[in-house]
């Protein structure tokens, strides 16, 4: 039986598409800590054209595999991993290794969320750095306290970022047509902006 291979799409060169080559390579072995996660989508940013086209502080150097987000199914655990079990389906992101542009990947368990039942992976994927965001740019730069009014224009929906909100706390809720309150019950100092190991649903009314 013929070993399995993963394939991966590397940046040969700063460029367009057209610097985008196909490699195929072994399949990973996850390290003590981590988990292999078999791809089922991965996020394509701005952030990772900008990266491929021009030269930015603290960009790789080619060739290297981009990619922050990540939703996959685990597929291997490495030592001392417990959860997430074989066959859950998880994501990830950002993750500054980047590297999702790939089959598989290995990652730090402790550094993913179970994904719902029903939700679909590339939809999925493209939550994980936004709610990184919004809560980097409530805690850490506006410092919003309870009571408080916040405009969202240019927002994921509201009624789908209810039904998975990957911080423990949050809730939306929407009062259309103008008004969009997003509230948490961890105010203070911010907690790292690693995704937790857990999702827990919040609200619209």
């Amino acid at each position: 039986m013929s070993q399995q291979r993963a394939l991966r799409v590397d940046v040969v060169r700063r460029g367009g598409p057209e610097v985008l080559q196909v490699v195929e390579d072994s399949v990973p072995v996850p390290e003590p800590g981590e988990v292999r996660l078999r791809m089922l989508a991965a996020g394509i940013s701005a952030y990772d054209r900008m990266e491929r086209s021009h030269w930015l502080p603290g960009s790789p150097r080619p060739p290297y595999t981009p990619g922050l987000d990540v939703v996959g199914v685990v597929d291997a655990l490495g030592a001392g991993v417990t959860e997430p079990v074989v066959g859950s389906v998880v994501a990830g992101g950002p993750y500054d290794r980047g590297g999702c542009y790939a089959s598989h990947q290995c990652r730090a368990a402790d550094t993913l969320v179970p994904v719902p039942e029903g939700v679909d992976p590339v939809e999925a994927v493209c939550l994980v750095t936004d709610y990184v965001t919004a809560r980097h740019v409530m805690h850490d730069t506006a410092h919003v306290r309870p009571g408080e009014r916040v405009l969202v224009h240019g927002a994921v929906s509201v009624r789908h970022c209810s039904s998975w909100v990957p911080w423990p706390g949050w809730s939306c809720t929407a009062r259309p047509p103008r008004t969009t309150t997003i509230s948490s019950q961890h105010w203070g100092r911010p907690r790292s902006t690693t995704a937790p190991s857990t999702l827990r649903p919040g609200s619209t009314s």
